[in-house]
């Protein structure tokens, strides 16, 4: 009898190979899954939007991670060659942006805008052949001015037009306590008119974003979307559900002043890129402490770590009961 077919297998050892160990029983298994990291990398807190769902945008002093330190960064035997998300703030306001995105010449990474400027972005995706483009749309109109501080809808959509058979285009709905059901269901209309790809997050209260706003319960409806990590979040946040956490133990996040932050979520540092390495850094023994410390953190529902972790630990109990990944 099988234990599992072969695109079972695939998935299985795909995903698996994203861990920087493996466990068996007591035997560790580094050779082909190496501590490798995938990067988020926030290059400024400069930022033209003024989100409810973000704090950049109030940060002083303004900051921006420069250029030698990117690309010190990027020369790391630690990182993923194809594992990074340039965030902001505003990532194009950054004043050395074009000269960063010559580093990223011939790697794979997504940059993460919220599409106000339409003439720089689109010149700038064109020019430097950008792989993959994410831009927030939150609610056309009043909603996406309500959420977003201000009045630029109609240049995101504008941007959207502009750049789909440019790049590998997505764009990003945050389901958040000044949005509703009824916003999503616009946005996704018009993502299927205009045939944009559509991914759905769900506004968390990171400390370092400094927004007050808890999480809370979210419209039910959005239980039936065809995505574990929104239909299981109205059970976490009530307390019903608990998710290991492995995401942080191959990615991690960089902050303009150089911190590498154990996650999105805590304001856990593992150290500063202007004092050491990143290699020094992430294979720091007391690295790999607090990576095992915090393997059972359940603290958040931040979607480019949970979002991996619930796919994860399903797949899991479903394939593999006998492993012992930790």
């Amino acid at each position: 009898m099988k234990l599992f077919d072969r695109k079972q297998f695939n998935l299985v050892f795909s995903t698996a190979a994203l861990l920087p160990n493996l466990y068996i029983g007591n035997r560790v298994y580094n050779y082909f899954f190496p501590r490798k990291a995938n990067v988020i990398l926030y290059i400024t807190n400069r930022c033209n939007s003024r989100c409810k769902i973000c704090n950049h945008w109030q940060q002083t002093p303004k900051v921006d991670l420069p250029f030698n330190i990117i690309e010190k960064l990027l020369n790391s035997r630690s990182v993923n060659k194809n594992g990074f998300l340039i965030e902001g703030g505003e990532v194009i306001l950054h004043p050395e942006f074009e000269e960063i995105i010559k580093l990223l010449k011939g790697r794979k990474f997504e940059l993460l805008s919220n599409g106000i400027d339409t003439e720089r972005l689109l010149r700038i995706v064109d020019k430097y052949n950008i792989p993959s483009v994410c831009i927030s749309l939150d609610g056309v109109a009043q909603a996406y001015k309500e959420i977003r501080g201000v009045d630029k809808y109609g240049d995101v959509l504008k941007s959207l037009r502009l750049l789909k058979d440019n790049t590998d285009l997505v764009v990003s709905f945050t389901i958040s306590p000044w949005n509703n059901f009824d916003d999503f269901l616009r946005v996704k209309e018009i993502c299927s008119k205009e045939g944009f790809k559509l991914v759905v997050n769900i506004f968390s209260k990171m400390k370092y974003m400094g927004v007050a706003e808890e999480e809370i319960p979210v419209d039910k409806r959005y239980e039936s979307l065809d995505t574990p990590y929104a239909c299981l979040y109205n059970q976490w946040v009530k307390g019903e559900l608990k998710v290991p956490c492995f995401s942080m133990r191959f990615l991690t996040v960089i902050r303009p002043n150089g911190d590498v932050a154990l996650c999105q979520y805590k304001n856990i540092i593992l150290g500063n890129l202007y004092e050491r390495s990143f290699d020094q850094i992430w294979n720091d023994e007391r690295t790999k402490k607090i990576q095992r410390v915090h393997m059972a953190c359940n603290d958040c529902w931040v979607s480019s770590h949970r979002a991996f972790d619930v796919k994860f630990n399903l797949m899991v109990k479903k394939v593999l009961p006998f492993l012992n990944l930790r």
